[in-house]
């Protein structure tokens, strides 16, 4: 078999991990970036790359040192992100620049630069949006929904506009998963209680259902298994949904009135 070559993105991340492991254990070429470096990782179809994806300069840079290699890329996995619990009014306005400027300029950047890359017909671009995106916002996940709305609206356009030229786009809405995510919630979530002059004593009950959803996070090595899905399947499909949450899927198919009541009457 020809030489696979895979760009991911947020290697080394606890989703990204998974996805590099999953990769090189099948025989893919691995340009694993990331804004740092996790020197344990190691395997001669491993090449590290630092790259924060933020910074033209640090793209451009990963774009030369990948030409030196080849001038082919199966598929990009854009994994990259951050994370922000904040009050929407009372929250920086640089958290919420910061947050879009990864997780949705991030992946737009990469897939940009690194069209020249893509064979028609052959490969393909998958983006980690989150279940989020396709949910109602909740209170406190202004930031973080806002930056993955934008991804996944610019998900589906990039999808239909590289339709035409035989190149696939596919979106994987995730749901929790057991990665350094959660300390950073439970982190986002203490900094905010410390912080807020309006809302301690909602945010006290609303702890509770955070934790009850971040509790029911999963191993990443099944988000692996998905995205090894859409890598060996000739047609994949557009969008995979993978634990995602019931209670928010519940909560969102409700009207907006009733779910603005549920909130109010439960996190008072």
């Amino acid at each position: 078999m020809e030489e696979r070559y895979v760009l991911v993105t947020g290697a080394y991340g606890g989703l990204g991990r998974a996805v590099v492991e999953a990769l090189i254990e099948k025989g893919y070429a691995v340009f694993a970036s990331d804004i740092s470096i996790d020197e344990t990782l190691q395997d001669e179809r491993l090449m590290p790359i630092h790259l924060d994806v933020t910074n033209d300069r640090s793209i451009f840079k990963a774009y030369q040192l990948i030409s030196e290699y080849t001038d082919s890329l199966y598929a990009i996995i854009n994994l990259a992100g951050i994370f922000y619990l904040d009050s929407i009014v009372e929250g920086e306005e640089d958290k919420l620049r910061r947050i879009i400027d990864v997780n949705f300029f991030g992946a737009y950047k990469m897939n940009k630069a690194f069209m020249p890359f893509f064979e028609v017909g052959k490969s393909r671009i998958i983006n980690a949006v989150s279940e989020i995106s396709c949910y109602s916002p909740q209170p406190f996940m202004g930031y973080y929904a806002i930056s993955k709305k934008m991804l996944d609206t610019y998900n589906d356009v990039l999808r239909r506009e590289l339709n035409y030229i035989g190149i696939k786009v596919v979106k994987i809405n995730a749901g929790s998963f057991n990665t350094g995510l959660l300390t950073k919630a439970n982190d986002e979530y203490e900094k905010l209680v410390e912080n807020t002059e309006v809302y301690k004593d909602q945010l006290t009950k609303l702890k509770f259902m955070m934790d009850r959803e971040l509790n029911k996070s999963h191993d990443p090595k099944q988000f692996a298994k998905v995205v090894m899905k859409v890598l060996n399947k000739k047609n994949p499909k557009i969008c995979y949904n993978v634990n995602r949450s019931f209670s928010l899927k519940f909560i969102s198919a409700l009207p907006e009135k009733w779910q603005d009541r549920i909130y109010k009457k439960y996190i008072k």
